[in-house]
């Protein structure tokens, strides 16, 4: 119910322990619900998390809401600037329009699936399967998209 979601969030909590003996499927349609909720009660951080699972998940390309989720996430995100630049350098700007740096969505949510799995050791095929490839063309596009990454958005 709208307005209720603390107590959505609450009893969403209850159920985790439970969904390791969920359908593949309702797990990552009850993780998404979980990052909707934290997200209205100002968790962002812990929604990214969440949502992230959901969208890196084999399912994720199959359902746009969530990845409708993970992008209000990641515009409420707020990154807090430890250094501020000189005032000198504060008009410098790019010439040029920030590149897309990954063009194929599927690296993107390999990344994102390697983001929300940091703590454990994935295997290239779990890798490729994320990305919906054979583990050759995983690593085929994963190199060239980023293999030669400079780390620079200006050219």
């Amino acid at each position: 119910m709208e307005g209720f979601n603390k107590l959505a969030l609450r009893d969403l909590e209850k159920l985790v322990p439970l969904l390791r003996y969920a359908e593949p499927l309702n797990y990552f349609e009850v993780i998404n619900s979980y990052a909707v909720e934290l997200l209205a009660t100002d968790s962002v951080s812990d929604a990214l998390h969440t949502s992230m699972i959901a969208v890196a998940s084999p399912f994720g390309p199959f359902y746009p809401e969530w990845h409708e989720t993970l992008t209000e996430v990641k515009a409420k995100r707020k990154r807090p600037y430890i250094i501020s630049p000189p005032k000198e350098y504060e008009a410098v700007e790019c010439k040029s329009e920030p590149r897309n740096l990954f063009r194929d969505a599927r690296i993107q949510i390999v990344i994102d699936f390697m983001t929300a799995n940091l703590h454990r050791n994935i295997s290239l095929r779990e890798l490729a399967t994320a990305g919906r490839l054979s583990p050759s063309q995983f690593s085929h596009v994963f190199r060239a998209q980023i293999g030669g990454f400079t780390g620079r958005v200006c050219d």
